[in-house]
């Protein structure tokens, strides 16, 4: 398998990661807001927002995975470029 190869089998898996990522990243934030919402119509009761601030805890973790993830696939994609 040649470098050129591996490349992009790899940039390929990591841009499947980042999509698994961002769709934990969606679910968990619109939960997230959801609770919060449902607590400012006093359909559930004020604890439930622990779980909304943990939540949001939670979704920035997840956005500076993201981050990184994108990042790893520009410097794959900058060095494929550098071999082609």
């Amino acid at each position: 398998m040649s470098r050129k190869d591996y490349l992009k089998e790899e940039v390929g898996v990591l841009k499947e990661e980042y999509r698994n990522i961002f769709l934990i990243f969606l679910t968990v934030g619109t939960g997230s807001f959801a609770s919060f919402y449902q607590v400012l119509l006093s359909a559930v009761p004020i604890w439930i927002s622990i779980v909304g601030i943990a939540g949001i805890v939670l979704t920035l973790f997840i956005a500076i995975m993201i981050q990184k993830k994108r990042h790893d696939i520009d410097a794959k994609l900058n060095e494929l470029e550098e071999i082609e």
